[in-house]
């Protein structure tokens, strides 16, 4: 356990903290527009199924590391589909009609 804690320790001080940059209406629209792309939906359909794979391992390993790196990782795609417009981009990539053209 002390080993656990020291490795945690040690990651943790040289991860430093950085100014957020303002994300604006026009960087939400930017993101929105490559989700919908052909590129933007293929990184959706790869982020969905890198999501469910971390899921499905933590589930067969029944270890609490696992599952919070899951939980974590799927934080972290949800955060990606919340800065588009609307959220027009639920983890499943463009919406029903496709890629636009």
């Amino acid at each position: 356990m002390i080993r656990w804690l020291r490795f945690c320790y040690n990651a943790a001080r040289h991860v430093s903290w950085v100014d957020e940059p303002r994300w604006e209406e026009d960087d939400a629209k930017a993101l929105t527009a490559f989700m919908r792309s052909p590129s933007g939906v293929r990184m959706a359909a790869i982020l969905r199924n890198m999501t469910i794979r971390q899921d499905a391992t933590a589930v067969a390993k029944a270890n609490l590391t696992a599952c919070g790196f899951a939980v974590g990782f799927r934080a972290a795609v949800a955060v990606i589909d919340s800065l588009g417009v609307g959220a027009a981009h639920p983890a499943g990539g463009g919406d029903e009609e496709g890629p636009a053209e």
